[in-house]
């Protein structure tokens, strides 16, 4: 960010915009327990929002679950993120008046009047800027094996890919990217392998919207007795392994798939086998 220049201060309304930023405090987090919020949703005095008139863009995002199940293919994984993605895209000059902010620190009387100059989050086309320049980034890009892992194994800043042998990823130049470790506090599972988990999960919330009840009601001790069996479960997916390659060794041509699929009242589920012919 940077401080407004002078001369753009007193910019009319409709070649500028101001956003609010209210704090959210995380006292669990063990990196950033406070952290600023531009809220571009918020109403100006005219009844519009920054984010009303800005479209989202076009998809560019590749599917997640088809980038894991090539991920599971590559016999040698590499994983990388780009760090603070959005804060790695600069705008344009003309665009930075609509990301103006009044600041003033404990110790100032002066409020002063800064505005962003990278890509920030909370504006609707925030992630479209920041995936299309990485894309155009890519196609620039004169190392091939580098142009095709950010065009087909990135997820927003997340790079998922590999190679066949340990030699091919070497060939990736590391300029940008840093390796990282994050601890999952939730349940994501894109692949489905928790499924038989999950499915209780969303067949008790199918039994909280039959019931009708609301965001703030009490549940009945039934109900919430039901809930804390599901709840205590959930630490044994803690002692799940799954090998990340489908394949520990090369195989011939030989491969087939095998597909079961089968539903029920509540639920329906389908699951793919592959079967392969090995060399030796």
């Amino acid at each position: 960010m940077e401080e407004v220049p002078r001369n753009k201060i007193q910019m009319p309304a409709t070649n500028c915009f101001y956003l609010p930023h209210p704090c959210v405090i995380k006292d669990a987090s063990r990196t950033t327990e406070l952290r600023v919020v531009f809220n571009a949703s918020a109403e100006s005095a005219s009844g519009v929002s920054l984010n009303d008139p800005f479209l989202v863009g076009p998809q560019l995002q590749k599917d997640l679950f088809g980038m894991l199940i090539r991920f599971r293919f590559r016999q040698v994984a590499l994983s990388a993120d780009i760090v603070k993605m959005y804060r790695q895209v600069q705008l344009d000059d003309e665009d930075m008046d609509f990301t103006g902010f009044l600041w003033k620190n404990p110790n100032d009387t002066e409020v002063k009047t800064y505005r962003m100059t990278r890509v920030t989050y909370g504006i609707a086309s925030s992630s479209h800027h920041s995936i299309r320049t990485l894309k155009a980034l890519a196609d620039s890009c004169t190392n091939s094996n580098l142009r095709l892992a950010i065009n087909n194994d990135m997820y927003l800043g997340d790079l998922l890919t590999g190679a066949s042998d340990i030699v091919s990823p070497a060939q990736l130049p590391g300029q940008g990217f840093s390796h990282y470790k994050e601890e999952v506090t939730e349940l994501f599972d894109p692949l489905g392998w928790l499924s038989p988990t999950t499915n209780q999960l969303k067949s008790f919330l199918q039994i909280l919207w039959m019931d009708k009840l609301t965001w703030d009601e009490t549940l009945s001790l039934i109900i919430l007795a039901q809930y804390e069996r599901f709840r205590l479960q959930l630490k044994e997916l803690e002692k799940i392994k799954l090998e990340r390659r489908v394949f520990a060794a090369p195989f011939s041509s030989s491969l087939e798939l095998h597909v079961f699929c089968d539903a029920s009242t509540t639920a329906y589920a389908a699951v793919v086998y592959v079967q392969v012919q090995m060399d030796d």
